[in-house]
This record gives structure tokens, C-alpha cells and sequence, in this order.
């Protein structure tokens, strides 16, 4: 009898921090999956024409602050028009919009912060980005 709580002394801590490590896992994953979205959205909508393209990383920042628990975020768009450089425009790619968000979100442990980084890219559609 003083074997088996002597077991479950030693093992329930272990198996309360496999849990919790499961748990932040999850949390930390949801967090990526919901930043995703977001900026996949507003990515796409930049791309249609809805958003312009120079007000797309205050949007970002705006809507994942809203949005997600994410903190000291940091958004990079950058623009390729495809322009060809021998100026020959047959078979020219569209070009691409490429957003690249990093932040950090908080831990179920107090005081931890793991970082969470976005890439995503749309072709443009109907648009041109600036000159």
C-alpha cells in the first residue's frame, strides 16, 4: 500500500506538467492559427484592391490587437509588381503582395511569452501598387 502512494506522489507531479506543457502547446498553436487568419484576410483584401497597400500593416496591427493576445507586433509588406527587367511584359507574372507578421503571446505559466511568426503572400489582382 505504501508503494503504489509513493508511485502517485512521484508521478502526479510529472503528469501535471505533461499536461500543462499540452496545454500551452495548444494555446500557442490557436494563437498562430487566429494570426494566420487574420492576416491571410486582410492580405487577400489588400490584393482585391480594398484595403491600398501602404495603410495594410496598420490594419494588421490594428485587427491583431483586437483580435488576439499578441504583443510588440511587427508587420513587413513588401511588393512585387512583376515587372520584367528586359522590358518584355509577355508571360509577366502579376506580381505578389507578401506580409510578415512577428509578435509574441503570453504563456499559461506567468511571465513566459513565446513568439509567434506569420508569412503569408497573395498574387495582386486588379490593382497596381504604388509608383
Amino acid at each position: 500500500c505504501g508503494g503504489s502512494s509513493l508511485s502517485a506522489v512521484l508521478l502526479l507531479p510529472l503528469v501535471l506538467v505533461l499536461c500543462t506543457i499540452g496545454l500551452q502547446a495548444a494555446l500557442w498553436n490557436h494563437a498562430t492559427a487566429s494570426s494566420r487568419t487574420i492576416v491571410r484576410q486582410e492580405l487577400l483584401r489588400a490584393a482585391h484592391g480594398a484595403t491600398p497597400v501602404d495603410e495594410l500593416g496598420d490594419v494588421l496591427i490594428r485587427r491583431l490587437e483586437q483580435h488576439t493576445d499578441m504583443g510588440a507586433i511587427h508587420v513587413d509588406v513588401r511588393v512585387d509588381d512583376g515587372a520584367v527587367s528586359n522590358g518584355d511584359a509577355s508571360g509577366a507574372s502579376p506580381g505578389h503582395v507578401t506580409v510578415d507578421v512577428s509578435g509574441s503571446v503570453p504563456g499559461l505559466v506567468p511571465l513566459t511569452r513565446a513568439p509567434v511568426r506569420v508569412v503569408e503572400a497573395a498574387p495582386i489582382e486588379g490593382w497596381r501598387p504604388w509608383p
